[in-house]
């Protein structure tokens, strides 16, 4: 069953012609698929196998140009999946799906549609979100138990601005004694730590959600463990990054390799020292094919040095305030793909290939599908 049987967007109270139409595309035009959901300021919900329906706020649509390349305003198929992953992989009794992968681990089988625990099971990690927009990834581990999450978009996101991160958070992860009331008693569904902060791809600190431009202290060193390892803006480094429909922009994909490269703790399968054999820090990759097979491709050849990336593709004209176009990455420190494949939104996998295009495949067949990766430290 397709994973968007979970997401449903309210009628309108007053449905007209074209909104009736409109939600029945899919079944007209078969051929065509869904992408992107919800529209901007509005609420979807997303029922969740284990934690049952999530009210999802839209962020608002912005009023300035550089703020709507940011593509915030919508729920995206690679936030679904990601969601979808996480949650299957942080269940049952935690232990590894094994397969032969680029980290040299043989064991049993996959079994075909299920999520490698190593990578996917996120119950006890540190995470940080890139790029979250309604935050599903987040939320769903937050639910499953991860030790603290750290929800991030850019610092002009309306995700941020417009207070639908924390909305979200709220309304799904808290509940109140009195619903209408967000002041009344309130009990957490889950003990993970959150945090919301804006943050711009390839720089170094976080900022305040609310006081644009106002720098999060990172915590003292003293009040950390011995042993904790930090990012060059003093912020502890994390176990899982999600990285969600984040790639339509090449100019930045080398912002996201270095902030990958900054805040993944450096602990590798081989040299493990805040983890377990049971799990690899790695940044959990999944982006849509809607701006274009090289776009995508781009990316993955950037992080990992593959020789098939040529030139850079044309791209939309970067967010405000974010890193210097490609910034610098670190040349002692490098990434591998542990894993890469293709999903769509039925469970089906398939190859992932490096070409710019796939043969036969047209732009609403590849509307479809999402490339999954993972990348580790080498």
């Amino acid at each position: 069953m397709s994973l968007l049987t979970r997401i449903s967007v309210p009628a309108p109270p007053s449905p007209e012609a074209e909104d009736i139409f409109s939600s029945a595309l899919t079944t007209i035009f078969t051929d065509d698929a869904i992408n992107s959901w919800g529209s901007p300021g509005s609420s979807i919900t997303y029922r969740s196998p284990t934690f049952g329906p999530l009210e999802l706020n839209v962020p608002v649509h912005p009023d300035e140009e550089q703020g709507r390349k940011l593509f915030a305003h919508y729920l995206w198929n690679a936030g679904v999946v990601a969601a979808d992953a996480i949650e299957s992989a942080s269940s049952g009794d935690g232990d590894p799906i094994g397969q032969q992968n680029d980290l040299g681990n043989e064991e049993a089988p996959r079994v075909p549609g299920e999520w490698d625990t190593r990578y996917w099971d996120i119950r006890g990690r540190r995470v940080l979100e890139l790029g979250a927009a309604t935050a599903l990834p987040s939320l769903i581990c937050i639910l499953c138990g991860a030790s603290t999450c750290t929800i991030t978009d850019h610092p002009s996101s309306p995700a941020l601005t417009g207070g639908s991160i924390e909305k979200n958070v709220r309304s799904n992860l808290f509940i109140y004694q009195d619903p209408n009331d967000e002041h009344s008693p309130f009990q957490r569904r889950s003990r993970s730590e959150i945090n919301i902060y804006g943050y711009a791809w390839g720089t170094d600190d976080f900022y305040d959600p609310k006081s644009y431009g106002k720098r999060v202290q990172p915590l003292p060193a003293a009040s950390l463990p011995p042993t904790a390892a930090l990012t060059p803006g003093g912020y502890p480094t994390v176990d899982k990054i999600i990285v969600a429909d984040c790639l339509w922009m090449p100019s930045q994909h080398g912002n996201i390799v270095k902030t990958i490269l900054d805040f993944l703790d450096p602990a590798t399968s081989n040299n493990s020292t805040t983890t377990d054999a049971k799990t690899v820090p790695c940044a959990l990759v999944v982006a849509g094919f809607h701006t274009g097979r090289a776009i995508v491709r781009d990316f993955f050849a950037l992080a990992t040095d593959h020789p098939s990336i040529t030139t850079e593709s044309s791209s939309p004209s970067s967010p405000p305030q974010d890193g210097p176009a490609n910034g610098n990455i670190n040349n002692d420190a490098h990434l591998k793909l542990a894993t890469i494949f293709e999903t769509d939104t039925s469970g089906n996998r398939r190859d992932w290939i490096w070409d710019d295009v796939r043969e036969g495949e047209g732009k609403w067949e590849a509307k479809r599908w999402c490339v999954v990766g993972v990348l580790v430290r080498t």
